[in-house]
Parts: C-alpha cells; sequence; structure tokens
C-alpha cells in the first residue's frame, strides 16, 4: 500500500535563508536602504548602476519616480510595524480599518512581496541563502530518471518564498525556469492558466500564495519569472522587481499574496488553496510538520484541512519538527485522535524523511 506522505512547511522550514517573523523588521529595512544606493546609470541604458545615489537622475526618469515610489511604500510599512507585534498584525489592522482593495493594505503585500523576492535572489549582500535542507530532501525523493517527485509526496506550505521550488530547480537543466518548474516539473499551486490546471496533479500548494504578483490581461493571469537573473547582478534584479510591481497602464496589478483572512474575501486564489488543500489531506497517511506552530491567525484554516485528514480515516502517523511545538498543542488545538501516532523529529538540520 502507498505511503502518502504530506509536508506541512511553516516559516521554520526556510529560516537558514529566510528571517523569522522576529528579525523580518530589520531585514525590510536592509531592504529599503537598498533603495538609496539605486540610479540610472546614462552610460548603460536602461541598467542600474548599485554603487550610485539615484538622487542627480534626470528628472524624467520613470525609473526615478518609481524608486522614489518604492522607497516610501517601504517606509509606510517600516512605520507601521514599529507599533505592531508583527507583519501579520499590521496587515490585520489596516484589512479592517482601510479594507481589502484599499491602497494600505495592498502596499502590504507589495513590500512582503519585493523583499522575498530580493532576499532570494540578492540576499543581504550580493548572496542569497538557500535552505539546503531543501535539497537534501529533493536529493533523497526525486527520481533520476524522470526527475521528479513521486507523485505520493506532497507539500502544504503557509510561506510566501520558494525555497523548496528553488532546490529543486538545482537538479533540473541549466535551462529550466520558475515559471517552467511549478507548471511542469513540481507543479504548485498558485499558478498561471490556473483555472485550466489538472487539480489531481498538484503536489505543492502555497497557502497564502507566492512571493510575486500577476498581470490580468484578457482573464488570463501571468506571473513574470526574475529567478534566471544572475544572484549577483543586483542592478537587473532591482529594474526587473520595478517593471514589474509597477506595470503599464493596461495592465491590471494583481497580487498573489494573502493573508488567512483573505479567503472570507471572495478571494479566488484562497478558496482555491483550501479546496486543493484537503483534497490532499484526504489521502495523507502521514503527516510531517516542518517549522510550523499553528498560530492563531491561521487556525480556521489549519482546522479544516487536519479534519479532512482525520475523517477518512487514512492518517496514521504525524511526525513535527518544530522547537514550539508538542503533541499535546497537536492533540488539544487541532483535536488529534488518540489512535494516530505522533513523532518529534528532534534533528533540526535535517528534514525527516521516510
Amino acid at each position: 500500500m502507498t505511503n502518502n506522505i504530506t509536508y506541512y512547511l511553516g516559516a521554520g522550514a526556510s529560516a537558514n535563508a529566510i528571517p523569522v517573523v522576529e528579525h523580518f523588521n530589520e531585514a525590510i529595512e536592509i531592504s529599503k536602504n537598498r533603495l538609496y544606493s539605486l540610479k540610472k546609470n546614462k552610460a548603460r541604458g536602461d541598467d542600474f548602476d548599485y554603487e550610485i545615489s539615484f538622487d542627480d537622475s534626470n528628472k524624467g526618469d520613470n525609473y526615478r519616480e518609481k524608486t522614489k515610489g518604492l522607497m516610501d511604500d517601504f517606509e509606510k510599512v517600516l512605520a507601521g510595524l514599529r507599533t505592531m507585534h508583527s507583519i501579520d498584525t499590521l496587515a490585520k489592522s489596516y484589512y479592517v480599518k482601510y479594507g481589502s482593495q484599499s491602497t494600505e493594505y495592498k502596499t502590504i503585500k507589495k513590500v512582503i512581496s519585493i523583499y522575498l523576492i530580493w532576499e532570494q535572489l540578492i540576499g543581504r549582500g550580493n548572496y542569497a541563502e538557500r535552505e539546503k535542507r531543501f535539497s537534501q530532501l529533493i536529493a533523497y525523493y526525486i527520481d533520476p530518471t524522470s526527475r521528479k517527485i513521486p507523485a505520493n509526496v506532497r507539500f502544504l506550505s503557509w510561506n510566501y518564498d520558494s525555497q523548496l521550488q528553488l532546490a529543486m530547480k538545482e537538479f533540473l537543466p541549466n535551462d529550466s525556469t520558475l515559471h517552467k518548474l511549478i507548471s511542469e516539473d513540481l507543479i504548485s499551486y498558485p499558478q498561471s492558466h490556473f483555472n485550466d490546471i489538472d487539480e489531481d496533479a498538484i503536489q505543492a500548494v502555497h497557502l497564502n500564495g507566492f512571493a510575486s504578483c500577476g498581470y490580468n490581461k484578457e482573464k488570463e493571469i501571468s506571473f513574470p519569472d526574475i529567478s534566471n537573473l544572475s544572484s549577483i547582478d543586483v542592478s537587473r534584479v532591482m529594474k526587473k522587481t520595478l517593471d514589474t510591481f509597477f506595470p503599464n497602464e493596461e495592465e491590471n496589478f494583481c497580487e498573489t499574496v494573502r493573508f488567512a483572512w483573505d479567503f472570507d474575501n471572495e478571494n479566488a486564489f484562497g478558496a482555491k488553496s483550501v479546496r486543493i488543500a484537503k483534497n490532499i489531506a484526504a489521502k495523507t497517511n502521514t503527516l510531517i510538520i516542518i517549522g510550523y506552530s499553528f498560530p492563531a491567525y491561521n487556525r480556521e484554516v489549519d482546522r479544516e484541512i487536519i479534519n479532512e485528514m482525520q475523517a477518512f480515516g487514512n492518517l496514521k502517523k504525524i511526525i513535527f519538527c518544530d522547537p514550539n511545538l508538542t503533541e499535546e498543542i497537536l492533540r488539544q488545538e487541532l483535536s488529534i485522535d488518540q489512535d494516530i501516532s505522533i513523532e518529534k523529529h528532534k534533528n533540526l538540520n535535517q528534514f525527516p524523511l521516510i
């Protein structure tokens, strides 16, 4: 009998590459400061010279305006974070105060996306860290012939980052793009052309979306892929980011970052993510929880998914790898049945592999 394995991923699963909540404010501050060193370099046409201040750019320079606008966005979010516990708390306050379609609320999502894209492409200097534990996981499961992860291994993630997909990319030909990977190699949701996707083929669901954005042209979503840029080419990465998040007027911006409370707001991505996750959950035999302690904001959605795992009697075992999670929390907060075994994985340097 096939053992259907589902990895349930939280921020701790990417902790070696992406700062956790406690250091998020500092990381966003670094990204904002990066903008102060940006200008259009006349000698290089549309490219940027990262080391030169943009202050003496041509007044008519569109990129100068975009850069200033982005700096303002970062500063607004940082100002809000100085009085709030976390980025989630700030987002919830803006959602309640200004509404889901407000500029203030969308600005938070934009800043999260841009920060995480930069963090994964150029890091704090000119090198982006990778979560090497995902590389171990991919190496263990990938089939050398098909270059695929077996269909019985699935991933449900609360992370905006693409560390799982970027790890998979290291095992594929050099011309593979992140867009191709999430569409064909490790089929992930959300993605472009989402209305035509075979839901049974999806292996990775990002419950709160990707750090990216989309453009809606004639009801079709497309996701710009900047993963093929060199991690050391800071100028091109930042220019591409400005182009991506400040599209032309005829293109309608479509954010792909969301929060748990967005799911009740006629959010097509959110509703579909939960449905796909529940389909995966219903077939799960072994649940592996990594870097996730079921925070209050997400608990309602988490309960829906975990209840689906138990409803069909297929879930037999839970393995968790998180210093803040205990068997008692799992059984009390998520009502895990006593006949389901729960085991703690103590080696934080490697994900559980079955």
